[in-house]
């Protein structure tokens, strides 16, 4: 899809979608919830030039493995050994627990120490 922008560009839908208009006119979209949005590129006086319709879900692949505790949900990658996927939905524990491990990683493998 190209889309011409000539002044801006809005996601209605936020909680769904959000968008950072780049260098270059280059639009990048990230996915933050599942469900559709409105994507419409604006011109100078917010008159709408094209209107698109952005659609987010989840993961389609068969090696995920979806476990049911109760009511509580887990999901699990299991290519070639199970691991946690933290996936929209999955119980909050669950998913706050993974997220924070996830988020401990990347924090420590960005923060390490640069020979000078």
């Amino acid at each position: 899809m190209t889309v011409n922008v000539y002044w801006g560009v809005e996601l209605v839908a936020t909680a769904v979608a959000d968008g950072s208009l780049q260098a270059g006119g280059l639009l990048v979209v990230t996915g933050k919830g599942y469900g559709a949005t409105n994507l419409l590129a604006l011109d100078r006086q917010g008159d709408t030039l094209a209107e698109y319709v952005v659609s987010v879900s989840g993961p389609v692949e068969d090696n995920k493995v979806v476990v049911y505790r109760g009511v509580e949900r887990e999901t699990w990658s299991c290519a070639p050994k199970c691991e946690h996927a933290v996936v929209l939905g999955d119980s909050a524990t669950y998913f706050n627990a993974a997220s924070g491990q996830i988020l401990s990683r990347n924090t420590t493998s960005t923060a390490g120490s640069r020979p000078k």
